[in-house]
């Protein structure tokens, strides 16, 4: 986050402070979920921007069983735009 407190994370920030910012990938790390999140209340100026799985954010309350099952989803439908076969 070069821009610091002048990115526009930081100003949506100033409008909804609880808000998350969710990102769905086919390719997480290993490890990782394909759904991630990004707290703008997390955020600080200077450090690197930094997403957790969504399941790990309790305030959520999003449920292991309810994600794995939205991951095989995602994946078929990922699958489904990219011409690939699931």
């Amino acid at each position: 986050n070069q821009r610091g407190d002048r990115s526009a994370l930081f100003a949506a920030r100033r409008h909804w402070p609880t808000l998350y910012f969710v990102l769905v990938t086919e390719r997480p790390e290993a490890g990782r979920s394909c759904f991630q999140a990004l707290s703008l209340a997390a955020l600080r100026a200077g450090e690197p921007i930094r997403t957790a799985d969504i399941v790990d954010l309790k305030e959520l309350r999003i449920f292991r069983h309810n994600l794995e099952d939205h991951e095989q989803l995602i994946r078929r439908i990922f699958a489904l735009l990219s011409g690939a076969t699931a």
